[in-house]
């Protein structure tokens, strides 16, 4: 699964943005990226990433799992081996 972004809190990782997300077929999104990827593929999402600032996934994190500290790693990407 291709991970565009992973937060990562006090604990470990807590949420990413991956292809649950880019390639979802419902309309809610509750992920890191605020809907920025969600349901537009994963060759847009990855192609996008760069849109998306460190200020804007943590000011989302923090929506999502309330104040604290995180830490945002922008994943190098790595295809799936098997589609």
């Amino acid at each position: 699964m291709t991970t565009i972004y992973t937060v990562y809190g006090p604990n470990g990782c807590i949420g990413r943005c991956d292809a649950k997300c880019h390639n979802a077929q419902h309309p809610d999104c509750k992920c890191i990226c605020a809907g920025a990827h969600h349901g537009i593929g994963t060759a847009a999402a990855v192609e996008d990433r760069q849109n998306v600032s460190d200020e804007e996934l943590l000011a989302e994190t923090q929506k999502l799992y309330g104040p604290g500290q995180y830490r945002i790693a922008r994943m190098s990407l790595q295809m799936e081996l098997f589609a």
